[in-house]
């Protein structure tokens, strides 16, 4: 694209291609965006994987700028990156998500392990039912009622399969 925007222009750009690679989910295009994610601020960060968790990512495009961000401090990154893996359905993708759901603290991840459990089940099979059903059983009332809403949804999908 050859766009270097700045400042608001910046975000806006962002936002925008977004939405276009939502609509029209070109490879290239799609590659370009992720590899932005390595140049640019937070700020900017958080647009392009926000966008990013709402477009369907060809399983052969890297995803290894977005699994390191979903490891850093800052919540506002690591959960749009957390959400954004669930638009590539690659195992290695679904693993990094089955790990966050696997996590024991419920309290000090909360917000985390659901919005790992909002992200697998856009790319979820009956393999992740399992995981997902032990946390119905989560001291934490939020992480029970995301587990449920995507145990039941699962099920809703594999009956009308």
């Amino acid at each position: 694209l050859g766009i270097t925007p700045d400042g608001k222009k910046a975000v806006a750009a962002y936002f925008i291609m977004g939405h276009l690679l939502r609509k029209i989910p070109d490879a290239e295009y799609i590659r370009y965006y992720i590899a932005c994610l390595e140049k640019e601020d937070s700020e900017l960060q958080q647009i392009i994987l926000l966008r990013l968790g709402h477009i369907s990512i060809p399983r052969e495009q890297s995803m290894d700028a977005v699994i390191e961000l979903a490891g850093k401090d800052d919540w506002r990154i690591r959960w749009n990156a957390i959400y954004a893996l669930g638009s590539q359905n690659t195992e290695r993708c679904k693993e990094v998500l089955r790990a966050v759901i696997a996590l024991e603290d419920h309290k000090a991840y909360r917000d985390d392990i659901i919005t790992a459990q909002a992200a697998i089940m856009k790319i979820a099979d009956q393999t992740e039912l399992e995981l997902i059903e032990k946390n119905l059983s989560s001291k934490s009332r939020k992480i029970r009622e995301s587990a449920e809403f995507v145990v039941n949804w699962l099920r809703e999908h594999d009956e009308s399969s």
